[in-house]
């Protein structure tokens, strides 16, 4: 299996592009590969575009807390309409290496954003 690596302090970005329901709650899900060194030691960030300003960042994983295989879960409840663009950023100097990423909408309805297809 292949995946999306973060390198040292790197930061990844993906444009949303799903059916939006009336009211921004959702969560965010990314699952961290089986790879050998997928894990990290260092707290990984998400960021919320929405109405072209970037929300300060929210913890997705608290660091030493990011294991192999692990899906990692942020719920959001609190942005004032829905992001266009999600960015996911590694604080540390410790790759971490993922292979999919969704959004699991408030009426349960599971919309994958990127996954590797290998």
């Amino acid at each position: 299996m292949r995946w999306m690596k973060f390198e040292a302090n790197d930061s990844w970005t993906y444009t949303l592009s799903i059916e939006k329901q009336a009211w921004p709650v959702f969560t965010l899900a990314v699952s961290t590969s089986n790879a050998g060194d997928a894990d990290t030691g260092h707290t990984i960030n998400a960021q919320f575009e929405v109405g072209n300003t970037w929300t300060t960042s929210r913890m997705l994983s608290a660091a030493y807390h990011t294991q192999r295989g692990q899906t990692l879960c942020l719920m959001v409840s609190d942005l004032v309409s829905w992001p266009t663009e999600v960015r996911l950023t590694n604080t540390g100097n410790d790759a971490w290496s993922f292979w999919k990423v969704a959004i699991i909408l408030s009426d349960a309805t599971y919309v994958v954003l990127r996954e590797d297809p290998h």
